[in-house]
C-alpha cells in the first residue's frame, strides 16, 4: 500500500498502521486504540508467572528460535533479547503511546503524527491514503477489504498451526514457509498472502 518498508518507507508504514489501527479500532470495536487497554493486556499477559518483568519462558524459547532460523545473519552479528523487546513495548504503551495522542501544542502533534510516532484521532485520519482505493495485487481495494481478506488468511494460518499441534497433521510442512508478513510474500517468491495457496 505504501511500497516496501526498507525503501525508505518507514514512516509510510507507521503513519499508515497507526491510522489503519484507530480506524479499524472505531469501525469493528467501536473503540478508541489511543484509550484501550486491549492491547497493553495481550502484550502484558506474555509474563512469566514468576516474574512480571520478564516473558514466559516458553515464548521465549518459540520467537528466539524462530528468529534466528528466519535471520541467522541478523542474528549472529545483533543479541535477541525478547524480555527488552517486551519491556520498551511495555513501557511505549503504559507511559507514552496515549500521551502522544494528547499532545496540546498542535505544533508538537504535528510533528508527531508526521513521523509516524502518534495515533490520529478518528477524525483526523487519511481515509484517501490510508482506507480507499489502496493499491494491492489483487486490484484497488478499501481497507475494510483488506482487512477481511487478511483475517481470513490468518484465520487459515492458524487451522494449519493447530491441526499440526493438536492432530498431528504435517499439511502445515508444505504451505507455511519464510512470509514477510508487512508485505504478504513469502521470502524469494510471489506474494503468497494474495495467493489462493493457503
Amino acid at each position: 500500500m505504501v511500497g516496501d518498508y526498507e525503501a525508505d518507507n518507514q514512516i509510510a508504514h507507521r503513519e499508515s498502521e497507526l491510522h489503519q489501527d484507530v480506524y479499524i479500532f472505531k469501525t469493528r470495536l467501536n473503540g478508541d486504540v489511543r484509550r484501550s487497554e486491549h492491547i497493553k493486556n495481550v502484550i502484558g499477559s506474555c509474563v512469566d508467572s514468576e516474574d512480571k518483568k520478564k516473558v514466559d519462558s516458553d515464548i521465549v524459547e518459540i520467537w528466539s528460535s524462530l528468529l534466528k532460523k528466519t535471520f541467522p545473519l541478523i542474528n549472529t552479528q545483533h543479541a535477541i533479547n525478547i524480555n527488552e523487546w517486551h519491556s520498551a513495548i511495555q513501557f511505549f504503551l503504559d507511559n507514552l503511546a496515549e500521551e502522544l495522542s494528547f499532545v496540546p501544542s498542535r505544533h508538537i502533534r504535528d510533528f508527531f503524527k508526521s513521523s509516524g510516532i502518534a495515533y490520529p484521532r478518528f477524525e483526523e485520519i487519511d481515509k484517501t491514503r490510508f482506507i480507499e482505493k489502496l493499491k494491492t495485487p489483487k486490484g484497488t481495494k478499501t481497507y475494510d477489504q483488506i482487512f477481511d481478506f487478511a483475517k481470513r488468511n490468518v484465520l487459515k494460518v492458524w487451522k494449519l498451526m493447530s491441526d499440526g499441534i493438536f492432530r498431528n497433521d504435517d499439511s502445515y510442512k508444505e504451505k507455511i514457509k519464510i512470509w514477510n508478513l508487512d508485505s504478504g510474500q513469502e521470502v524469494k517468491t510471489p506474494k503468497v498472502m494474495w495467493e489462493e495457496e493457503l
